[in-house]
């Protein structure tokens, strides 16, 4: 649907429920695309966290996957070393602006091998916390310790940043970012147009819109009940 048959299939859905809507409580176009862009965000995350009918996450099944397909976005970052107060022998990138999830992560890092000859190698990363950096950096047989020609690179992230963190005998040189994207806005404005998702959801995320206005609605009346009564 465009973003104009999505306004319009709200205005239906909502007259079929609350047909008081179309002289008291219809909500005007703002309203709407606002729904409908909070609708969006809800459906996408409760599919990538799992929060939802099938209690799966995504790329668990199928059907999941598909549904946000279109918010995949496969990219590489170039790292740079930093120094000064960050940790050392740390690696950082900056996340894509329109990054939400990561999917999979992996690492091209650089070290010498047996004959002192420079050697490259693709591989994974260690998901890390500020709770535990400390026992993985005093861990001797920790995987980020360069050994027999192995290693993957702590991963933390700050901010608007991914740190990799390595034991200072390899480089990092590029990190590689598979991810779920933020959906753009559903809106009129030449911005968005229609529903970034595929087309198979785009009445799940009506009725799911319509839900939270009615919502919306029904939580306001309550609030003034017991404003009256108070």
């Amino acid at each position: 649907m465009t973003a104009r048959e999505m306004q319009a299939e709200f205005d239906t859905r909502l007259q079929l429920v609350m047909p008081s809507a179309e002289t008291t409580d219809k909500p005007d176009s703002t309203t709407i695309f606002m729904f409908l862009n909070k609708s969006q965000d809800q459906y996408v995350e409760s599919k990538y966290s799992g929060n939802n009918q099938e209690r799966v996450g995504f790329e668990q099944n199928q059907k999941l996957t598909d549904e946000l397909r279109t918010l995949v976005v496969e990219t590489i970052l170039t790292v740079s070393m930093q120094s000064g107060g960050y940790k050392p022998n740390s690696y950082s990138a900056t996340l894509p602006s329109d990054y939400l999830h990561t999917i999979s992560e992996e690492v091209s890092i650089s070290a010498e091998d047996f004959e002192g000859e420079a050697t490259t190698y693709r591989v994974g990363i260690i998901e890390c916390t500020a709770d535990n950096y400390r026992s993985h950096i005093d861990d001797p047989y920790s995987e980020h310790v360069y050994h027999y020609e192995e290693a993957k690179p702590l991963r933390l992230f700050r901010d608007n940043k991914v740190e990799l963190i390595t034991d200072g005998n390899y480089s990092v040189l590029y990190y590689f970012l598979r991810y779920l994207k933020i959906p753009t806005r559903i809106s009129l404005d030449g911005v968005g147009y229609s529903c970034p998702l595929p087309a198979n959801v785009h009445t799940e995320i009506v009725d799911l819109a319509v839900g939270l206005f009615l919502q919306s609605i029904s939580t306001k009346a309550n609030a003034e009940v017991e404003k009256n009564q108070s």
